[in-house]
Parts: C-alpha cells; sequence; structure tokens
C-alpha cells in the first residue's frame, strides 16, 4: 500500500504529456471539428462589433454567354470611369472579340479566372482551362480559380497559390488583391489563409445591367475591387456565418476572400512550435490552480478557466484579427483537470489508508486489536472455544447451494460428511422446519450419530442479512443444573457469526478483480487540507485511547479483558506484575488457560465459571491462592460485558462483547477476621470447659477416697473429653486457617440472622409497593449455621420473592426460627394465592427450566441445602399461600454432643 509521504508528484510529466497529446491530435486534424465550432460561433459573435469597410463589391453575371462584346467593354469603362480600383473577372469571357482583351491588357487592371482542376494522377498538382483564341499573345493579368477543400462541410480558407504544371500559381484573389496594392513585395503571402467573415453582409453586390447602362454612383466603386463573376459549379457554399438555405455561391465567397487579403485582414492562427508552448502553459497553470483546491473547487476552476480561454480568443479574433484553438486549449484544460481531480482522488485514498493504518498501530499499540485470522483459522477458533467451554463433541456446518434446497457439507469437527444420512442433506427436511421456523436453535436427536446419555444435538440456522445460507448441528455435553435450551442465546450468537463468515467469504471470492488504477503515477500533496484533518483526527484518537490506557493502568486489582471468543485484549500492570510473579505468561493466553491456572490445574472447574458467564450471564466467584504465593488469598470475580444496546440477535442478553476477570486481595479483609474471631471465641470456650472437666476427673482420680467404679467413669470421661478436644483442635484448624474465607469453603460457620436480616433489609422497598411487612421471631443469641455464605444469600433472597410475589396485598410475612439442639429451623409462610401441590411438584422437579426467577432459585437451593446437610420443605395451598420449611445444621454440635 502506498503512503501519502513516500508519493512524489510528477510536476512536469503530467502537463507535458498532456499538451503533447492535444499538440499531436490538433496538427492531425483530429479536433478540427471541435475548433472549428469554437471559431464559427466565436465569428459570430466578432462580426457584431466589427467596424471594417468593405474593399470589394460584386457583380454577379448569371450567364456570360449573354454578355456581348460591346456590353463588355462598355462595363469596363463605367467602372474605370468610376475610378474602381482593379476589374476580376472569375471566369474568361470566351464569347467577346480581341478588341475586349486588348482593352482589358491596356488597361493593366483587368484580371481572369482560370478555372483549374486537379491532376488525376497527382492531386497535388493542377491544371488550368486554356485562354481562348482571341485571347493569346497578349499581356492579360489572370488567376487560378479554386476553392479549398472544406472542414467537415464548412469552408473556412483559400489558397494563395496552387501548384500549376511545376510553378506556383496565384489564385485569382491573390492576384487581384496584389494589383490592388500597387507595390506586392511589401505583403507576403501564406499558402493559405482564414477568410474573414467579419463584414458579413455589408459587400455590395450591384446589378450588371444598370451597371452596362452607366447608372452607377461612382462612390460605390472608387478606390475598390470590383468582382465580377459567375458560380460554374452552381453549388452552395456553406461558410461560417451561412449556412443551409444561407449559404454563399462562388462569386460572393471569393468576393469576401479578396476583401480578407485586400484589406490586410488576414485571421492569424496560433501554429507550430507556438501552439504547443501555449498548450503547456494552459495545462501547467491548470495543475497549478489545482494544486491546493478541492474537488468542487477545481470544477469552478475548470469553469473559469476554461470561460477565460474563450473569452480570450473572442476579443482576440475580434480586435486582433488573431484566433486561438480553443477546441484544443479547453479540451486540454478538462484532461488536465481531470487528472488532477484523479489525482484529488488518489490522495483521499491514501489519506484515508493513512488512516486506517495509522487508527489501527495506534490501537494496536494501546489497546492490543487482534489481527485478522484466516478462514481456516476462524473455524479452528470455534472449535477450541466449545472444546475449552462446553466440552464440543462434534460438529458439521451444511451451506445452502445457492437458491435450492439442497445442503453441502462444508465444515466439520471430529464427523465425517458420510456418516450423515442423506435426509438432512435437503433443507426442507422435517427436522428443520422447527428451527427455520423459530430462527433459532432447537434440540435435536441423535442426527451426528449415535449418542452417549450426557450428550445433546442442536440443529442451528445460519440466517445472516435476513437469508437462510445454511444449517449449523453441533453436538455438545450436557452441563449440569443447566437445561439444554439455556445454550440457545449462546449458540444463536455463534450462529450469527458463522453465518456472517460464510457470508463475508463468499461475497469476497464473488468481487471483481480490477485492474491496476491509470493514476498510480500521481503523487501527493501532504499539505493537502483533507490529508490534515485526517492526521489530526487520528492524533484525537490516539491521544483518547492513551487516556483510556492510563485509567485502565491505574485501576489497583489485577484486571485481565478477554473478548467473545476468550482470546486476551488486555491486561493493566498489577495484573501483569502477578503473573510475572507467578511465572506465568503474561500473553497469548485465554480465559480458559487462565481460569485453569488460577483454579489449580482444574479444567473442569474453570469451565464451569466460563460456563456460568456465558449461559447465566452472572458473575462468578472464587477464592483462591496464587501457587507461589499461598500466603496471600485472592477472590477470583469474572462477570461478562454486555452491550444491550446492539438489536440484530434475538435475545438481548446474547449480545456478550467479552469476559473481564478480577483477583482482588481478601487476606486482610475485615469480615473474613471478625467471623474468625468468632469461630475462636465459640471454640476456645467449648475447649475450655472441657479441659476444666478433665482437670477435675485428674483430681478426682488422685483421691483417695475415690471407689474403683467411679474411678472408671472419670477415666472414660477423661477420654471422652480428650477426643472432644482433639476434634475441636480439628475444627479449629479448619475453620481458623489464614487461606479460609466465606467463598472458598462450601460449608462455612455463619450467622444465619444477620444474612435473614440482611435480605429482608433489602427486599422491603419491593414488599412495601404492596404493602407487604415482615415478621421475624428468632431468638436472641448469635444462630450460627454450617453453609455457604453466597448461597445461604441467594435461598433466602429466593424464598422471600417468591412469597412477596404470591402474598396478598397489606398482608405480613412471618418468618419463625427455633434452635432444635443440633440444628436450626426457618419457617416462612405468607397468606396469598398459593398453588395447587402437582403442579409445584412439577415445577421443581421438571428438567425444564422455569419460567420464574423465584422459582429457579427454589429449586438451585434445594440442590445447595442437600449438599450443607440441611433439609427445604415447599408447600402451597390454594388460597392460603405457601409454607417454607428450612433446616440448617447448628455449629454447636460439637459442644452439645461433649
Amino acid at each position: 500500500m502506498t503512503s501519502l509521504g513516500k508519493t512524489k508528484r510528477p510536476w512536469l510529466v503530467g502537463p507535458i504529456f498532456v499538451a503533447l497529446l492535444i499538440y499531436i491530435l490538433t496538427q492531425a486534424g483530429w479536433l478540427s471539428s471541435l475548433n472549428g465550432f469554437f471559431y464559427d460561433t466565436a465569428l459570430m459573435f466578432a462580426a457584431r462589433v466589427s467596424d471594417q469597410t468593405p474593399t470589394v463589391v460584386f457583380i454577379r453575371v448569371n450567364d456570360p454567354q449573354q454578355l456581348s462584346d460591346k456590353e463588355a467593354i462598355q462595363l469596363l469603362e463605367t467602372l474605370m470611369g468610376a475610378n474602381a480600383r482593379v476589374v476580376a473577372f472569375n471566369f474568361v469571357p470566351t464569347q467577346c472579340s480581341r478588341d475586349f482583351f486588348e482593352y482589358a491588357a491596356q488597361l493593366q487592371v483587368v484580371v481572369f479566372g482560370r478555372l483549374a482542376s486537379a491532376v488525376p494522377e497527382d492531386p497535388d498538382r493542377f491544371e488550368l482551362a486554356p485562354w481562348p483564341a482571341q485571347a493569346t499573345g497578349l499581356n492579360l493579368h489572370w488567376g487560378a480559380v479554386y476553392l479549398a477543400p472544406p472542414e467537415a462541410g464548412v469552408y473556412r480558407k483559400q489558397f494563395t497559390g496552387l501548384n500549376i504544371t511545376g510553378t506556383n500559381a496565384l489564385t485569382l484573389e491573390a492576384k487581384a488583391a496584389l494589383l490592388s496594392m500597387r507595390n506586392v513585395s511589401n505583403f507576403p503571402l501564406p499558402p493559405s489563409f482564414l477568410v474573414n467573415f467579419k463584414i458579413y453582409g455589408q459587400i455590395p453586390n450591384l446589378d450588371i445591367a444598370r451597371v452596362i447602362q452607366k447608372d452607377l454612383l461612382p462612390s460605390l466603386v472608387k478606390d475598390k475591387i470590383v468582382l465580377i463573376g459567375m458560380d460554374p459549379t452552381l453549388k452552395s457554399i456553406e461558410t461560417p456565418l451561412a449556412r443551409n438555405k444561407n449559404a454563399m455561391s462562388l462569386v460572393e465567397f471569393q468576393a469576401y476572400a479578396l476583401h480578407t487579403l485586400a484589406s490586410h485582414s488576414i485571421i492569424g492562427e496560433l501554429k507550430g512550435i507556438l501552439l504547443f508552448i501555449v498548450i503547456v502553459g494552459i495545462t501547467f497553470a491548470t495543475s497549478l490552480t489545482s494544486t491546493h483546491m478541492g474537488g468542487w473547487t477545481i470544477l469552478r476552476t475548470t469553469f473559469l478557466l476554461i470561460v477565460s480561454t474563450l473569452l480570450t480568443s473572442l476579443a482576440l479574433l475580434a480586435y486582433a484579427n488573431y484566433w486561438l484553438p480553443s477546441g484544443s486549449l479547453c479540451l486540454a484544460i478538462l484532461i488536465q483537470s481531470t487528472l488532477e481531480l484523479a489525482h484529488k482522488n488518489r490522495l483521499a485514498q491514501l489519506a484515508i489508508n493513512e488512516l486506517r493504518l495509522r487508527t489501527i498501530s495506534a490501537i494496536e499499540d494501546r489497546v492490543g486489536v487482534q489481527k485478522n485470522v484466516s478462514p481456516n483459522g476462524w473455524w479452528d477458533r470455534l472449535a477450541s472455544f466449545l472444546k475449552e467451554n462446553f466440552n464440543l463433541k462434534r460438529f458439521v456446518v451444511l451451506e445452502r447451494n445457492g437458491e435450492t434446497q439442497k445442503l453441502i457439507p462444508t465444515k466439520f469437527y471430529n464427523f465425517r460428511d458420510d456418516n450423515l444420512a442423506p435426509e438432512y442433506l435437503d433443507l426442507g427436511s422435517q427436522v428443520y422446519k422447527q428451527a427455520i421456523a423459530n430462527q433459532s436453535p432447537t434440540l435435536a436427536h441423535k442426527i451426528l450419530g449415535p449418542a452417549q446419555e450426557m450428550e445433546t444435538d442442536f440443529i442451528c440456522p445460519l440466517i445472516y442479512d435476513g437469508k437462510l445460507i445454511g444449517i449449523w448441528i453441533v453436538r455438545l455435553e450436557k452441563i449440569r443444573l443447566v437445561p439444554p435450551r439455556k445454550l440457545e442465546p449462546l449458540l444463536l450468537r455463534l450462529s450469527y457469526e458463522i453465518a456472517r463468515t460464510i457470508y463475508t467469504n463468499k461475497a469476497e471470492k464473488q468481487r471483481p478483480k480490477f485492474g491496476v488504477r491509470l493514476t498510480n503515477w500521481l503523487a501527493s500533496e501532504t499539505n493537502n487540507p483533507v490529508y490534515s484533518e485526517l492526521v489530526r483526527a487520528t492524533e484525537s484518537l490516539a491521544q483518547y485511547y492513551e487516556i483510556l490506557e492510563i485509567v485502565y493502568e491505574q485501576i489497583s486489582i489485577p484486571t485481565f479483558v478477554f473478548d467473545f471468543w476468550g482470546r486476551l485484549v488486555k491486561i493493566n500492570a498489577p495484573a501483569k506484575q502477578l503473573l510475572m510473579q507467578a511465572n506465568f505468561p503474561t500473553e497469548r493466553f485465554t480465559a480458559f488457560e487462565l481460569l485453569t491456572w488460577l483454579l489449580d490445574q482444574n479444567a473442569n472447574e474453570a469451565r464451569t465459571v466460563l460456563q456460568n458467564v456465558l449461559i447465566e450471564h452472572s458473575s462468578a466467584s472464587r477464592s483462591l491462592t496464587l501457587p507461589s504465593q499461598e500466603d496471600r488469598q485472592f477472590l477470583l470475580r469474572v462477570y461478562p460485558l454486555v452491550n444491550p444496546r446492539e438489536t440484530h440477535l434475538k435475545y438481548a442478553h446474547a449480545n456478550i462483547r467479552g469476559i473481564i476477570c478480577e483477583l482482588i486481595e481478601t487476606t486482610s479483609l475485615a469480615t473474613l477476621a471478625s467471623l474468625k474471631g468468632i469461630v475462636a471465641d465459640r471454640l476456645g470456650v467449648d475447649l475450655r470447659n472441657h479441659l476444666s472437666a478433665i482437670k477435675l476427673a485428674a483430681a478426682l482420680l488422685e483421691s483417695d477416697s475415690t471407689q474403683p467404679s467411679e474411678r472408671t467413669a472419670l477415666l472414660e470421661t477423661i477420654q471422652q473429653k480428650v477426643d472432644t478436644c482433639v476434634q475441636i483442635l480439628r475444627e479449629c484448624q479448619k475453620y481458623l486457617s489464614p487461606r479460609v474465607d466465606t467463598s472458598s469453603m462450601k460449608l462455612f460457620p455463619i450467622d444465619a440472622l444477620t444474612t435473614l436480616e440482611l435480605v429482608c433489609t433489602q427486599l422491603t422497598p419491593k414488599a412495601a409497593e404492596s404493602g407487604i411487612n415482615f415478621k421475624i421471631d428468632s431468638p436472641q443469641v448469635m444462630v450460627q449455621v454450617l453453609a455457604n455464605p453466597v448461597e445461604l444469600t441467594t435461598t433466602f433472597d429466593g424464598i422471600l420473592r417468591l412469597l412477596i410475589a404470591d402474598a396478598a396485598e397489606n398482608s405480613e410475612i412471618c418468618i419463625q426460627i427455633r434452635d432444635e439442639g443440633t440444628t436450626v429451623t426457618f419457617t416462612f409462610s405468607n397468606s396469598g394465592s398459593g398453588m395447587p401441590e402437582e403442579f409445584l411438584r412439577d415445577i421443581l422437579t421438571s428438567p425444564d427450566d422455569p419460567t420464574s426467577e423465584e422459582f429457579r432459585l427454589l429449586r438451585n437451593a434445594t440442590i445447595w441445602v442437600r449438599d450443607w446437610g440441611g433439609a427445604i420443605d415447599i408447600k402451597s395451598t390454594v388460597g392460603k399461600g405457601y409454607l417454607i420449611s428450612l433446616k440448617l445444621r447448628l455449629f454447636q454440635t460439637i459442644s452439645k454432643q461433649a
């Protein structure tokens, strides 16, 4: 990719190349029609401002044979008597006698036109019509009569001489003009010239009959050239100002050509090297004026340059009888402007590429953008993601063949295409109808071959941009406590990613390949305003990411950010330092690999955490210590990054963007110290009591008054108390270890009453909306139970939420707490609607996921309480409400057994 900074502009090559091209086209005559159009238009406007006086009058002779010898001599006498400067015939009056020709020779101002025709063998040579016999031997002036060829049917030029049998002979117009000047040496004649039609319609046309009769004003012909002629071709001649019906006759055209020469009003033309220099100047001017301009400004400048060129050409033609080839010059301006616009477009593309490169570089340096992967690498990433987090067994991707119903297997994992039944290669198959109709994943039964009890198949339609492009069939291992339908949002997200990848790859293959651009030779202008703005935008973006990086680095908690696929995106300084101290790699690891290492190489536990985050979209916490820093305790928090503004997926909570892992040090937490202090006090009291009993029994054994039977009982008591003390010391080691906190163990001595009061306080606003109050009947002592603190809080929360949702307005929820020696029972009741017992039992035991959040929490709580060694009993009566009994083990079990 070309960089703006490395592009050079060929200042000379561009304008000179355009100028040379236009010059060659002009000299070859390929632009004659274009130049002729501009010339004719300009001449029309120039004729309106012309103030020239005609130097020629013409007399039209319809039939020269009817002009008698006497009339011809009398015509010359009349014209000479009126002081005509030259009399020119565009024909030779063959019917006249030798007397007429002798008289004409005597006058020395009479010119005869001899018709010239091209020699067939050599078109560049001409031959003349012979003199009549009566005119031979006389010193008569003559000139050749011949019309210069037209340009696209329009006669604009006339010759001054012809090659007559190897000798240059003057044309009639040139000969007559030279005679009128008397001194011919001071007027060099060009081979051809542009006829000046600016006095169009002003040359007098005299009637031959009236002239012969001497009915003539002498001022009409005094010091003027009189052209007497006919049109031997009998055709009209189209000129710049006379077209179609108004076309000229031959004698009229010759009159204008004769006037052009006689009045010294030949229209000069820009030719040769001078033309090339002017075109080069025009192209350079166009290039220079467009250097620091944008696209629309270049168009406006081009318009102004063309208008200026046309006005200059018009002014030179009108007042200086000089013509610039406006068509060629305007075409040069247009071509150069087009190249400048192409150059600006090239600059814009280069600037955009530069912006993209700088932006990506800045983000990669500061944020760590992931590199693009090949199509095969993407599928490997998908398989690795599913295998790490969900124990992927196999999958197959079936792509739709065009618009047909046929499916073609294209991607496989742990599966062969010949193992797929033929009916599954038809999009209209019955097994696909539900998934296609719902546009969401559905459960399937052993499509990918025999399956074990803990494996589940899913059919996922691949839809992108509203089009069904295939089917994805995947087999995953069932997850404990997670119904298969809970996986639908995640599979829908993956289906969308697969469909987009397939669609993008197909579009890329079908994209036409274009050739190399013709404007690659154009270079850049680093001071271009657009480029400068893009550079400033890039720098602002870099500064924005730099601020975000500073904020992220100043977070004191070790934090890891992963994308949806579990790839590491960012790691802050505390996290990097922690990993370096533990000799763990600081880059290129996945969320699964990090969690597996943190959780003491327990891959199943790491997979459970990620499943909870990706499926439930809730946070997961674990207490842990690093392998090399066992004296420090950390709380691992893993939670998802969800973008609720994305709307292209069916499930709003499927819009997960990434995963965040935090390591919070919990070594010196006040809550942990307080809990351990309470446990220590309790165990200390029990230990003191048992040691006191041992001391008393020992004193009794030393007494002589103790009977033998009593000594046996005392020995048994001492042995029992010693065993109890050993058990208490074990409890101390278990609950007072430095590595123990409220989340690291499934069971921990917890003040259940405090936890219950906290949950009630949090739910009081919700209950108050319906006028519901909490009534707690509890003992005035600490109720320490063995439970998991987080799960116990969730259990109380689920029970109370269910009772609030069911309770009647302005009622009470009663909570009774009874100490039963080794256990404590929490009884929750309300006055509400309730439900039938069989419905309640189906909800709590059905394998499907309950629609109610409260029942889902209760079902999980049932499993938790059973793991703690407790029990939960839920009863409901229609019209009365719920009665829930929760029985937990007390921590005082050791002392009471003693």
